[in-house]
Parts: C-alpha cells; sequence; structure tokens
C-alpha cells in the first residue's frame, strides 16, 4: 500500500491566504495614504499659520523693522471709524500728521501701502477675509483669515488680535 504525502496546500488555502494578504495590503496602503494626506493638511495650516502671524506682527510693529511704522505706533487711525469694521486701516505717522500708510485686502491679498503710495504684498494670495474693528478707546481688532484648497479639502486659518495704540 502506498501512502501519499500531503504537506502541500490545496487550492482553497491558496486562495483563502492570497486574499487576506491582499485585504492586509489594501487596508496599510489606505492607513498610509491617510496618513501622507492628514501630514500634507497639517503642513499647509501651519505654513498658513506662520504667514498669518507674520502679516499680523508687521501690520502691528511695522513692516520694516527699522522704522517701526505699524498701527501700534500711530498717532491716530482715520478708517475706520470708532464702532466701525473695515476690509482696511489707514493710520496717521507718530512723527508727522501728514504722513499716512495703510492696510487692506484686494482681492486675496493682504496689501501695506506707504506713505509715497507704495503698495506692496504682505500676502500674496489664499486670504479670505481681513477685518478691522475700532473702539471708543482706540484698541484695535484686527481679524485675519486664509483659506486655500488642498487636495480638494478646504484649509484654513483664523487669527484674532488686539492692538492699542500706545500715544493714546
Amino acid at each position: 500500500m502506498k501512502r501519499h504525502n500531503k504537506s502541500g496546500l490545496t487550492i482553497i488555502e491558496m486562495l483563502v491566504s492570497t486574499f487576506l494578504i491582499a485585504v492586509t495590503l489594501t487596508l496599510v496602503y489606505n492607513f498610509y495614504i491617510l496618513a501622507n494626506n492628514t501630514s500634507h493638511y497639517a503642513f499647509i495650516q501651519s505654513s498658513m499659520q506662520q504667514e498669518a502671524m507674520l502679516c499680523l506682527e508687521k501690520m502691528i510693529r511695522g513692516v520694516d523693522n527699522v522704522d517701526r511704522k505699524g498701527i501700534q505706533e500711530a498717532q491716530d487711525i482715520t478708517t475706520p471709524a470708532v464702532g466701525d469694521s473695515d476690509s482696511q486701516i489707514e493710520f496717521v505717522d507718530q512723527a508727522d500728521a501728514s504722513i499716512s500708510r495703510q492696510f487692506y485686502l484686494s482681492t486675496n491679498r493682504v496689501v501695506y501701502q506707504d506713505e509715497d503710495g507704495n503698495a506692496r504684498d504682505l500676502i500674496p494670495n489664499n486670504v479670505k477675509s481681513l477685518s478691522f474693528f475700532r473702539d471708543e478707546d482706540d484698541l484695535v481688532e484686527i481679524t485675519l483669515e486664509l483659506e486655500k484648497a488642498v487636495l480638494g479639502k478646504n484649509v484654513s486659518v483664523n487669527l484674532h488680535t488686539g492692538v492699542k495704540l500706545r500715544n493714546n
């Protein structure tokens, strides 16, 4: 009588193991894609937040660190009026009341206009909204919102700060 060695795999066992490997690889791949997209969103949001914080810092303290001619050092604010909100702010220089500067929203950019009328972008794109609110104590509240579409999903950053004029 002959004995058969049954140490091999049947076709059913091969199909089941192939199916389990395929399911495992699909799950690992989907987890990798999700982690990669989440990392990408976080990086974009962090970059946008840094850009918005730098913009607010320049508005408050001055565009050029040498002259310190930002909102905080202004003698007076001409726009917006007390108790009003606007997408631009115009302020008068502390040393010379005939010199005015402004920050404003233009399309999707934050623009700084100096005393000579030269304009330059502080944030060149992705700005959803910019608002300045001035209360009766000359406290200026600035709200800046950035938004960018990344892989079909909107990534947004919203920053809010208050500035008190030093000379009032």
